[in-house]
């Protein structure tokens, strides 16, 4: 879980906690957002995902890091451009990964730092987007049913 009181650190950058109704609808949307000077993580039992035919596939760390430490879970870096956002969706869309225990944890970098991540398989609490993310996406997506809610928070620790 992600803490939102912005009581630590030295650097503050806006943060939004995000309630999906939609998880795959969000996802996409963030990637669309998000492709270019991007990479992407999954992080789960990734056993039955095929990425032939994305390149760059990194199986171990980068600046995206595991988030279960026990048991270790499979985990995949890509990068995310507007060429292999549409591969890595239709892959992880194929079997619908992300409404069954398939990927826990997904993660999107943008220019380096953090810009989305939704954990627990999209649990209530464990969705954020950084200020990468418009405010005017997240009021589009809250009109449209994608999300639920979203608010927004000063977070110091990232």
């Amino acid at each position: 879980m992600r803490n939102f009181d912005g009581s630590k650190g030295m650097m503050s950058e806006q943060w939004f906690h995000i309630v999906a109704r939609d998880k795959p609808g969000l996802l996409i949307a963030m990637m669309r957002e998000l492709a270019g000077g991007a990479y992407i993580s999954f992080e789960g039992d990734l056993q039955g995902i095929d990425w032939n035919g994305v390149s760059g596939v990194e199986e171990g760390e980068t600046s995206l890091r595991r988030q279960t430490l026990t048991p270790e879970l499979d985990f995949v870096v890509l990068p995310l451009t507007a060429e292999t956002q549409p591969l890595i969706w239709e892959t992880v869309s194929k079997v619908d990964h992300l409404a069954h225990d398939g990927i826990i944890h997904t993660q999107i970098e943008k220019e380096g730092r953090l810009a989305f991540g939704a954990y627990d398989n999209f649990h209530a609490d464990c969705v954020t987007a950084s200020d990468a993310v418009p405010r005017s996406l997240l009021e589009v997506l809250k009109s449209s049913g994608v999300i639920r809610s979203y608010e927004a928070s000063v977070d110091t620790e990232r």
